[in-house]
């Protein structure tokens, strides 16, 4: 707001009144001007404009009263009949509130005023605007209760109060005349108690936003009512008992996520219904039972996440039903059981797929490599056995994938360096066994490499410096042999450094201390010898970063080193502040 405007904020008062009283008064003294002045719905504009305490943009500049109607006013527009007919100021950084002054523009039909600052309440007086069409006032500081007053407005079609601080239970007068309302978002706010059973009233709806607040209580069966429904959304609230099976009858939906609630019990088989489902996400609840394969691989759906519940029995298969659509499937931390299904590759647009902290068993199937285009493939943490399938190295889009936490056995295939665009290699915690290949160094996009707790043998390949992205570098926990290269010094992004429990010998490199980054280094219980370098990044390190090497020295052990050593690798004065991170003497990298 400019200092003008404050100024008259403190001379006028804040009564839509004194506004009045201020106008008629220029008016008189300068009567021969009458016809310039603005109309009454210019003062009520004005109105809104005084309850505005800050005003960056500078957008109010042009709202002059002497201008014979508002029409030309920055966000204001009016209809054929010079009549206000909308007010539409979104990211223009304003601050103050919202003024009662609006409920007198008799023929408003839009209210927009996303992305500001506007705090306080939301004036019940507009209820009195019965022409409003969409009323947005997301993206705000708003607080207070909804006026149940507002249920009034029978020709709402757009109502959109998300992003804000907005409290207190959802009063159900507020649905009792919306038959024209298509859209509704009260998402983002610190909402309570239920939603109201009236909400079936507005029969017409096509979106629900309700994500994101503190609701409780149970899905109310009545809006399986809602035959237009396409978006239902009301992820993260405190919801409970089961999903109503009447939910079946919104056959129009595209859109459903009731993730992250307290939901329970098992799936209405009605779900399945919804064919026209492109999105249906029901994470982190408390369901349980089976989940038939129709419900999972819907014939236009692009994205299902049934991560975080309590389902058991066989992993869905697709089983000829056709999965072309499907871009991202999560079945992530739950009880299923059985072999992956070796026909997902059906499901031939898979970007993404999840099934890890399941109690899947078996080896992986082959025919997951013609999933061309997957991007994120994670089966950690199951019971699976056998080799890793070379033709993994086919999945020349993938840029993570997980496999640790499986019984997974032999060497690990050479044909992972095919993958060029990888970016997370996790293999941790398995029966991996033979060299780490030198193939590795060819997924040059790495940022993440653990092997850590294998039974790998050989020495760390001489090329792991080609990994110029490498941040987390993990090998713990193995039988590798041979020293550290010198040239890890090369890995200028490297954040963490795990080598411990293994066999190696020889110095640690100086060059070590070149990487600034390296905030967690371990490279205990090892055959490791001579005096510990203090230079650069390795001062940061204490004892806990190189205990069970009986041949090393230096101040970190608080074993000096008999004989001189060069500078920059003998004793430096003074223990580093340790490694950080959570690793202990079998640790993993941060």
């Amino acid at each position: 707001m400019t200092g003008g405007l404050r100024h008259r904020r403190q001379i006028w008062g804040s009564q839509w009144g004194r506004i009045t009283i201020l106008l008629l008064g220029v008016v008189a003294l300068q009567s021969a001007r009458v016809e310039a002045f603005v109309n009454a719905e210019g003062i009520a504009l004005y109105g809104f404009r005084y309850a505005i305490t800050e005003d960056p943009k500078g957008i109010f500049d042009d709202w002059n009263t002497m201008d014979s109607t508002p029409c030309n006013w920055t966000g204001v527009t009016c209809d054929a009949d010079g009549r206000v007919s909308r007010l539409i100021l979104n990211d223009a950084g304003l601050a103050g509130s919202l003024a009662t002054s609006l409920q007198h523009l008799a023929r408003l039909r839009t209210i927009s005023l996303t992305h500001n600052n506007l705090q306080g309440t939301i004036p019940p007086q507009f209820a009195e605007i019965s022409t409003l069409y969409k009323l947005n006032l997301s993206g705000n500081a708003l607080s207070g209760p909804i006026p149940g007053q507002l249920g009034r407005i029978g020709g709402m079609r757009l109502f959109d109060l998300s992003g804000n601080a907005l409290s207190g239970s959802l009063p159900a007068e507020l649905f009792s005349n919306c038959q024209r309302l298509r859209y509704i978002s009260l998402a983002q706010n610190r909402f309570t108690g239920a939603i109201p059973s009236s909400l079936a009233n507005c029969a017409n709806l096509e979106g629900i936003d309700f994500s994101h607040n503190n609701l409780q209580g149970s899905i109310p069966a009545e809006l399986g009512q809602l035959p237009t429904l396409f978006i239902l959304n009301l992820e993260q609230n405190f919801l409970s008992g089961r999903i109503p099976a009447a939910l079946g009858n919104c056959t129009a939906l595209t859109y459903l996520n009731l993730g992250a609630n307290s939901l329970s019990e098992d799936l209405p088989p009605q779900l399945s219904a919804l064919t026209n489902l492109v999105t249906l996400s029901l994470h982190d609840n408390f369901l349980s039972g089976s989940v038939g394969s129709d419900l999972v691989f819907l014939p236009v759906a692009q994205a299902v996440n049934l991560s975080s519940n309590s389902f058991s029995g066989s992993m869905p298969a697709p089983g000829g039903r056709n999965c072309t659509a499907l871009r991202a499937l999560d079945l992530s931390d739950n009880n299923f059981t059985g072999v992956i299904p070796p026909d997902l590759s059906q499901c031939s647009q898979l970007r993404a797929l999840n099934l890890s902290s399941n109690a899947l068993v078996s080896a992986i199937p082959a025919s997951l490599s013609a999933l061309a285009g997957m991007q994120t493939l994670d089966l950690s943490f199951n019971a699976l056995t056998g080799a890793m399938p070379p033709e993994l190295g086919l999945l020349a889009a993938l840029t993570a994938l997980h496999l640790q936490g499986n019984a997974i056995s032999g060497p690990i295939p050479p044909e992972i360096g095919l993958l060029s665009h990888l970016q997370v290699l996790d293999l941790h915690s398995m029966h991996l066994e033979g060299s780490l290949p030198d193939a590795v160094t060819d997924c040059t996009s790495l940022s993440l490499l653990d092997v850590s707790d294998n039974e790998l043998t050989g020495q760390i390949p001489e090329r792991m410096s080609a990994l110029a992205d490498l941040e987390v570098l993990n090998l713990a926990v193995n039988d590798l042999g041979g020293s550290i290269a010198a040239e890890l010094g090369n890995l200028t992004k490297l954040r963490s450094l795990d080598l411990s429990n293994n066999s190696l010998e020889g110095a640690i490199p100086a060059t070590l201390g070149a990487l600034e980054a390296l905030r967690f280094l371990n490279a205990s219980f090892n055959h490791l010898s001579g005096p510990i370098p203090r230079n650069g990044a390795l001062g940061r390190f204490n004892m806990s970063s190189f205990l069970g090497n009986p041949l090393l020295c230096g101040a970190p052990l608080g074993a000096p080193c008999r004989a001189l050593a060069p500078e920059g690798d003998g004793d430096g004065a003074g223990a580093g502040s340790g490694a950080t991170g959570s690793a202990g003497s079998r640790g993993r990298g941060c």
